[in-house]
């Protein structure tokens, strides 16, 4: 298949659902094989069909990105089915305001523990042993995925360290591997309508509030946000690493 992303290989996590099966999806119409790795075995196997209905090629693995040993596997798995690793994009992750993650002095451990462990340390372990491969490669491209509440103080404590940590992430990737024909960059999104999203803001109120702090008046929607990650992932941003690219609709740039 023709294609930007014609005869790379891909993984894509927690790509069963929202963002990731959008950029799955779009990765694999042009042209990529793709390895839909989420911990959602209905999801990912889901996100495989419909890319194959429409002619293109994936493969579902069940991973748990907090997890060494699946991650490892889940390289191998790559790896095996085809061939190498040009592109790993982190998706993968939680999100739990109002669901204990809150201010400093109120959010448990617990809470922060599991945000870090899977938004920050399964985007580490991905990066680590997908860059062991890419080195053999002679290369490749990551996308990490940060957020806007990286940029400004929110009272989501854990999510807001846990993306920041990712943008740190990326800058050192970027920084240690340039030589190594690796590049990192990171997408920020900010209101994105998802499943997820919608969980969150269910009632006309709570959406227009947060409709009213974007200046383009509207969400986000998940194909948008997966253009922005081709546009990382392929050769258009060749001289491109190291850096973040907001997906907010001029959120940030409005924020009082």
């Amino acid at each position: 298949m023709a294609g930007r992303l014609a005869s790379k290989a891909g993984i894509i996590t927690g790509a069963g659902t929202g963002i990731g099966r959008a950029e799955a999806m779009l990765f694999a119409a042009e042209g990529a094989r793709i390895v839909v790795a989420d911990i959602d075995t209905s999801g990912g196997l889901e996100t495989v069909k419909l890319i194959k209905d429409k002619g293109g090629e994936a493969s579902f693995i069940r991973v748990n990105v907090t997890r060494t040993e699946e991650v490892k596997a889940l390289m191998e798995f790559c790896v095996k089915t085809y061939g190498k690793i040009d592109i790993l994009v982190n998706n993968a992750g939680i999100n739990l305001a109002g669901k204990g993650d809150s201010l400093v002095s109120e959010t448990t451990e617990d809470v922060f523990d599991k945000v870090l462990d899977i938004d920050l340390k399964g985007s580490f372990l991905c990066c680590k042993y997908a860059v062991q491969q890419m080195l053999k490669n002679g290369g490749g491209v990551i996308v990490n995925t940060a957020s806007i509440a990286a940029f400004r103080g929110r009272a989501v404590t854990a999510y807001g360290i846990a993306k920041g940590g990712i943008l740190a992430l990326t800058r050192t990737i970027a920084v240690s591997y340039a030589g190594n024909n690796i590049r990192c960059n990171t997408l920020s999104p900010g209101s994105v309508y998802t499943d997820l999203f919608q969980s969150t803001y269910k009632t006309p109120e709570a959406i227009e509030a947060r409709v009213s702090k974007i200046p383009m008046h509207r969400f986000g929607q998940p194909e948008e946000v997966a253009k922005a990650a081709l546009f990382l992932a392929s050769d258009d941003s060749s001289f491109i690493t190291g850096t973040n690219i907001m997906v907010d609709g001029g959120e940030l740039a409005g924020f009082k």
